[in-house]
């Protein structure tokens, strides 16, 4: 039968985590850590809170081997997820922040996804643009036309500038008028 030292190693291996990056996570040092999994440190009661706390471990498991190990919260889905699907840092935060969203926000984030991802057939791709424009100017212009059809669909509207200080937002209104 393993010990409570042996679980808190499992722990660790479980999320793939080194001494150093385990101990971060509690304020533990990697020697702490290190002492702890050899049994010549005791794990004391708040280590297992903040085990705990940190991790989506079960109290009574971590205390005396009983299962379940882990006990499921919104956390340890979306850290299954990261797993799962190989997810960085950024596209988990993504899926996070957007589960986060109340229903009606993440009617208005899906809709102006689909809009800005939806095949338009008169978008500018690099393989039209390198064929039908022959100067910078026109690939330009060509590409400001394609944006400003996408601005109008999604609602959206541009409030940036260009170098010479034109709006860029007369711009487009001028290449959707052509």
């Amino acid at each position: 039968m393993s010990t409570i030292n042996d679980r808190f190693k499992e722990i660790r291996n479980y999320y793939g985590l080194s001494q150093e990056e385990f101990g971060g996570k509690l304020g533990l040092s990697k020697s702490g850590i290190s002492n702890i999994e050899s049994g010549t440190r005791n794990v004391t009661n708040k280590h297992i809170k903040l085990l705990c706390s940190t991790f989506p471990i079960s109290e009574k498991w971590l205390r005396d081997g009983t299962e379940p190990k882990t006990i499921k919260t919104s956390a340890s889905v979306m850290e299954q997820l990261k797993k799962e699907f190989n997810l960085d840092e950024f596209s988990y935060n993504l899926v996070y922040e957007y589960l986060k969203l109340e229903p009606d926000q993440r009617d208005v984030v899906r809709n102006f996804f689909y809009s800005v991802v939806k095949e338009d057939e008169t978008a500018v791709t690099s393989d039209s643009i390198s064929s039908n424009a022959c100067t910078v100017a026109e690939a330009e212009e060509a590409y400001i036309k394609s944006r400003s059809r996408t601005a109008k669909k999604t609602g959206q509207y541009v409030l940036n500038t260009t170098a010479n200080g034109a709006s860029a937002e007369s711009i487009s209104e001028k290449a959707a008028n052509q």
